[in-house]
């Protein structure tokens, strides 16, 4: 990681205004990872669950040199908060099906990915983690600090070209710190990811996220910066970075749609999400 590299990363930064109204192409490694939810550690919390999906426009994919529109659905979470006081956050992620349409090819793909015909259909991302709370029980309705760390699956057909067959780790370190009615929460850590590319056997991607909340009523609009930063360039493990404005409805249960921009040379040109969710099991409401 040079100086050159935090240079161009907080330039990078420095010019999100700027690059909300430039669009920029597209590709990779298809999505980053997504942000802790903090509603694992809200109190009385035990099992959560949430179901949606999601469409991505000119989305471009770097194995397979491919783009076009993207749907993920369905996609679900599952939380099991457990363990002494409700330290412990246990979530499966399960994206079981994409769909790519492909609209073009736009460079030579990697070897061995042969099954390019649109549409292509393959499993999303799927993952296992562990979300430990590391601030006492009576902070978990305000300020929050937690270390989290799991395992990405290698659930992806690497032949079809929209994904790395390759298992990844991950650990960060986030925060969230709540004012009344407005939440602000970030994250930050580190991937050893595995990579398709000829002549490397890992990627060690920066990881990243910024938001903030804020409840009017029933209501609760949100924006959110999140993304990896690769400081070596790797095909198939390259920069990602998305804003995410999202429109919650409700706050236990709760209806919320998002819209995505992609921001860097890899993901998509934008998206919408949608997503229900709320406690399954619940103790002391």
């Amino acid at each position: 990681m040079t100086l050159r590299w935090l240079l161009r990363a907080a330039w990078r930064a420095c010019a999100l205004p700027v690059l909300l109204v430039a669009p920029r192409p597209a590709s990779a490694q298809l999505r980053p990872l997504d942000p802790m939810d903090w509603r694992a550690f809200d109190p009385g919390t035990r099992v959560l669950a949430q179901l949606g999906g999601g469409i991505f426009f000119h989305q471009r994919a770097s194995i397979g040199q491919i783009a076009g529109r993207l749907v993920e659905a369905p996609g679900a979470i599952l939380s099991w908060t457990t363990g002494d006081a409700g330290r412990v956050a246990l979530r499966a992620v399960i994206h079981p099906l994409r769909v790519f349409r492909v609209d073009s090819q736009f460079g030579v793909p990697l070897p061995h990915t042969t099954q390019l015909a649109s549409p292509i259909v393959d499993a999303g991302d799927n993952a296992l983690e562990t979300v430990l709370r590391l601030t006492p029980a009576r902070a978990t309705a305000g300020s929050l600090l937690a270390l989290r760390w799991g395992v990405r699956l290698s659930t992806h057909n690497e032949r079809k070209g929209m994904d790395r067959h390759k298992t990844d780790f991950y650990a960060t370190l986030g925060g969230r710190l709540v004012r009344g009615d407005l939440t602000l929460a970030g994250e930050g850590g580190l991937g050893v990811y595995g990579t398709q590319a000829p002549g490397h056997d890992k990627a060690l991607p920066v990881l990243y996220d910024a938001g903030a909340r804020w409840r009017l009523g029933a209501f609760e609009p949100s924006l959110t910066l999140v993304g990896q930063a690769a400081p070596t360039p790797i095909r198939g493990n390259e920069d990602l970075s998305e804003l995410r404005a999202g429109l919650r409805f409700g706050h236990a249960r709760f209806l919320e749609m998002t819209v995505i921009r992609g921001l860097a040379a890899y993901g998509p040109h934008w998206g919408l999400a949608l997503a229900v969710g709320g406690p399954a099991l619940a103790v002391g409401r």
